[in-house]
């Protein structure tokens, strides 16, 4: 997509416009900070993926279409969930729809936050959290987000100044609607996701789904339970990590609305980094004293 592309349509689908509202406030406050303009398509209604797709495909794809043609100016649709992009892909065509993490992802824009993020200063201590970028089954394909290159995840995390683990847990899947009709099976999922997060040594697990982040976010106690162990673990929506990197007004608001609260890791990692610039400081005070005590 050229670089120079800044006015999209903007469909936020039924996960960010209502329970992942968070993912939907730090995804428009980004745009505005990057020069990208967001409209909201009116009136849009739900993609139809997962139990209306497999129910009647003939209503779904309706659905789809009904949104498509209420797009402002035919403009390409930005979509923070990558159900909703594939299935506005596969009705409109592979151009016409795009996942959010391919318009951040953008050299121009990735230079926008960048200039952002160097500008606040007194940055948050993003640069001593280790952080599990989590793709899934749905984001694994490149085609959503634009391909090419390095994979976005990565390169905006380390962008917010994070450290990025490799992990095996990337593109698991998470359950989906599975944990709705299934929800055995996808208990099964969630714990193999956590088992590879705890062998990994991250601080937080970060995703760009928000289907994938209700269900880490919000079964994570009850597979905990299951396996005698207790989980708590900070899942981030990607945009959220740039927010705190520019000390964005509403990040901790964002924030306090996940189960597994971020909070206290960033609390953690406050106190870490001002002991260990009191110890460097303490280490440099002492050199410079026996540099003076030596001449």
């Amino acid at each position: 997509m050229r670089g120079e592309v800044t006015a999209f349509a903007y469909f936020p689908g039924c996960m960010a416009g209502e329970t992942a509202r968070e993912y939907d406030a730090s995804i428009r406050a980004l745009a505005t900070l990057a020069g990208i303009t967001l409209e909201e398509i009116d009136d849009w209604n739900c993609c139809g993926a997962g139990l209306v797709q497999d129910v009647d495909p003939g209503a779904a794809a309706a659905l789809v279409r009904r949104s498509l043609d209420r797009a402002p100016d035919g403009r390409v649709i930005v979509g923070g969930c990558p159900l909703c992009v594939a299935r506005l892909q596969e009705v409109g065509g592979p151009k016409r729809a795009v996942h959010v993490l391919g318009i951040f992802h953008r050299e121009d824009v990735r230079k926008k936050l960048g200039e952002k993020i160097e500008a606040t200063g007194e940055k948050r201590p993003l640069g001593s959290m280790k952080v599990a970028c989590y793709y899934g089954r749905a984001l694994a394909a490149p085609a959503l987000w634009g391909g090419g290159g390095k994979w976005p995840m990565e390169t905006l995390a380390e962008l917010a100044g994070a450290s990025v683990v490799k992990w095996g847990g990337s593109r698991r899947p998470s359950g989906g609607y599975r944990l709705l009709a299934k929800p055995e099976e996808g208990f099964e999922l969630l714990g193999k996701i956590f088992r590879d997060f705890e062998k990994s040594g991250a601080d937080a697990i970060v995703t760009a789904d928000p289907h994938a982040h209700f269900n880490l976010d919000s079964f994570q106690y009850t597979v905990g339970r299951r396996r005698g162990r207790a989980l708590d673990v900070p899942v981030f929506h990607f945009t959220e990590l740039l927010a705190l990197a520019m000390n964005l007004e509403g990040t901790e608001k964002w924030l306090s609305r996940h189960l597994a609260c971020p909070l206290p890791l960033i609390d953690r990692l406050v106190t870490e980094e001002e002991d260990r610039k009191r110890v460097e400081a303490k280490r440099e005070r002492r050199e410079l004293k026996k540099e003076k005590e030596r001449k």
